[in-house]
């Protein structure tokens, strides 16, 4: 990790890596950095493993080889049961955190969602980083349980850990449409480029401890994604 001091190029291990975001970050981060996905179905590009993530020793990788987790593997859907989302999103979650964790990955970086907070009431005001929880949804409590799993992680193992509390990110097509059809939909919109450019720097800047960052939705009253960034890496944000 060059930039964080390191005489080598970044190890990167991303969960969930076919999906949507994990598309975008296979394609938009530094291609001099050393990225390996795994994700329990194929894709196309070759540096993705197929595995499942509840069983990390499967795929023959190895905590040594990772300097970063990005854990973006979930079941989307904000509109699931309890019985769907447990295995995707709690089981599987806890699975691969602490295979990260334990092996000795020191920076572990899960994709949480504005979903967590979105059941707040209108006097609630700007919602900071440290502001109390609001799910509206058993799959905002699954993200409430994701962040509550790193922050133990950090307390057991002293790895680093950055929950991303990420906007609305969808397809080129879904997006276009979504943009045209839903106003709410347009307040939580995270920009693809603003998304790629953000774990980059979440990758490459330094930062410890147990964080929180938001990403997106800025105009529910959601701290600015600026704002959010130079409280986590410093007022060099752009």
């Amino acid at each position: 990790m060059r930039e964080a001091g390191l005489d080598r190029p970044v190890r990167v291990l991303v969960s969930g890596a076919n999906g949507h975001i994990g598309g975008c970050l296979m394609a938009g981060l530094p291609a001099t950095w050393r990225i390996t996905g795994i994700d329990c179905r194929p894709g196309n590009d070759p540096r993705v493993v197929v595995g499942d993530i509840n069983a990390m020793e499967a795929p023959r990788l190895a905590q040594a080889d990772f300097d970063v987790a990005i854990h973006l593997a979930a079941d989307p859907n904000e509109f699931h049961s309890f019985a769907e989302l447990l295995g995707p999103n709690i089981v599987a979650c806890t699975a691969f955190l602490e295979w990260c964790a334990a092996g000795g990955i020191r920076r572990l970086i899960y994709a949480s969602s504005s979903e967590a907070f979105l059941g707040r009431l209108p006097t609630d005001g700007p919602i900071t980083v440290d502001a109390p929880f609001r799910p509206r949804n058993v799959y905002g409590c699954a993200k409430v349980y994701g962040e509550m799993l790193c922050r133990m992680l950090h307390l057991l193992h002293g790895c680093d850990t950055l929950a991303v509390r990420l906007g609305a990110s969808a397809p080129e097509d879904v997006d276009r449409r979504m943009m045209s059809a839903d106003p709410e939909y347009r307040k939580v919109r995270l920009p693809e480029a603003e998304m790629i450019e953000a774990f980059r720097r979440f990758v490459a800047e330094p930062w410890s401890g147990s964080r929180a960052v938001f990403l997106g939705a800025a105009s529910l009253s959601f701290l600015p994604t600026k704002e959010s960034l130079e409280g986590l890496l410093g007022k060099s944000s752009k």
